[in-house]
């Protein structure tokens, strides 16, 4: 089975210790994710910034809104949920 992780590199000129991280666990394991100021889609595709490789998810399953530090995760349609 490939392996579900994505690293995604930071925003060029962002200090990478001071970047909200999400952790996602996921199949026994667990690893962090830079978010991005703006919108993170979490998903399938190997386009989504949180790209998780599971029959489960949608391509697009949900997205992680990041504006002036606060995050805000909206389900975008998905056939099985979000939860947090």
């Amino acid at each position: 089975m490939p392996d579900p992780r994505v690293t995604a590199d930071p925003a060029p000129g962002a200090n990478p210790s001071a970047m909200p991280k999400i952790i996602v666990q996921f199949g026994g394991e667990e690893w962090s994710v830079d978010l991005r100021e703006g919108v993170n889609v979490a998903g399938r595709s190997p386009q989504a910034a949180i790209a998780i490789r599971d029959a489960s998810m949608s391509r697009e399953h949900c997205e992680i809104l990041l504006e002036s530090g606060t995050a805000t995760v909206v389900d975008r349609g998905s056939m099985n949920g979000t939860l947090v």
